[in-house]
């Protein structure tokens, strides 16, 4: 493949990467006393799946360091919590749910030959 030639689908970059299944929450209310469970959307990304080491760990927030602790590279934009606003999204890999915790944007870092998250 030329060096211009942009970056696809097929690329070799993509060959980790599966589909995964998400929960996108809307924000829950009270009404009258009662909690109203907020509506949610199903959507599908592609990741590539990674384990986290020692040394990583200790970028994610203190209450979730003792969890099992994923990061996902993926072309889709994840949501984490803004307390009141909304709620994280939720990514389903081989069958347990995970939190976003997290999102860091890479297109920033020349080292990445593709933007992503």
């Amino acid at each position: 493949m030329p060096i211009d030639t942009p970056v696809t689908k097929r690329s070799v970059f993509n060959v980790f990467r599966r589909k995964l299944d998400c929960i996108r929450y809307g924000t829950g209310t009270h009404i009258n006393g009662v909690w109203d469970t907020p509506d949610s959307k199903d959507f599908t990304i592609e990741a590539s799946v990674q384990g986290v080491d020692n040394e990583s760990i200790q970028t994610v927030p203190e209450g979730y360091r003792d969890k099992e602790v994923y990061v996902l590279y993926t072309d889709s934009k994840l949501q984490t919590v803004i307390v009141g606003i909304r709620n994280p999204d939720v990514v389903i890999i081989d069958g347990d749910k995970y939190q976003v915790v997290k999102v860091t944007e890479r297109k920033n870092f020349p080292s990445y030959a593709i933007r992503h998250y």
